[in-house]
Parts: structure tokens; sequence; C-alpha cells
């Protein structure tokens, strides 16, 4: 069982029976990002970020996460034509790294018995895993 309070989420796993919060949503610091080929904006909303990165193909992706709400949207874009949407809640951490001449996006969630991990790699063409694990 769930519930919004004030647009935070939170778990009813407390075995006292006391409403739960969810664990802070693990971001990168934005100041670190700037050693990275990404552009980063800042929403006027605090904890709200958008990240996009560029393949070699013309393809750009945008990482937009939010901590206060836990959650993260990706949209991949060739030209102006939206190839891929996806928006995750019951976020733990997000990552940005550069590996190997590529941007890499990875995403960990969980909750309800659920494990999850969705990795966007951005290089010469942009690939995507997305896993969704009972536990």
């Amino acid at each position: 069982m769930a519930a919004y309070i004030r647009g935070i989420a939170v778990d009813y796993h407390n075995p006292d029976g006391w409403w739960v919060m969810n664990p802070l949503l693990e971001v990168p610091n934005v100041s670190d990002l700037d050693e990275y080929p990404v552009e980063v904006v800042l929403a006027d909303e605090p904890g709200v970020v958008n990240v996009k990165a560029s393949a070699h193909d013309g393809s750009s992706v945008a990482l937009t996460w939010d901590v206060t709400a836990g959650s993260a949207r990706i949209c991949w874009k060739r030209a102006d034509d939206v190839q891929w949407i996806v928006e995750r809640e019951g976020l733990s951490k997000i990552s940005v790294r550069e590996e190997r001449d590529r941007i890499e996006f990875w995403i960990w969630s969980g909750g309800y018995g659920f494990r999850g991990e969705l990795v966007v790699r951005i290089g010469k063409h942009v690939y995507i895993s997305d896993v969704l694990l009972r536990v």
C-alpha cells in the first residue's frame, strides 16, 4: 500500500504501522557534470535537473530527474522525432558517467517487491537496457 502526502511518496512497510518515506534519491552533483560532454539545465523547481547528451548519429537523449518526487524521465529523439520516452518512480539512485567515449545514464529503482535498472548509453548510437525483476 502506498500513499502520497504533499507530493512525497511514502510506503506502508513499517511494522509498527507508521507511514515511512522512501529513502532520498541519490543523484549526481550538478557541478561534477561539468567535466562531461552534456548540457545541464536546472529547472525553476528545486531538485529538478535536465541532462542532455548527443549521439554521433544525431540522436539526443534527455534525462530529467526530480529529487523530491524520486522520479525520472528519459526522452530519446532522432532529429525532432521522439523515438522513446520512459518515466520511472520509486528511484533509489541516478548516475551519469562517461565510459569509452560515450555518456551513460544509469537509473536504479525498487519497491513493492521489484528492483529495476535502466541504462541508456549515448555514443555512436543510442543503446537502452531496461530490466525489472521481482525480488
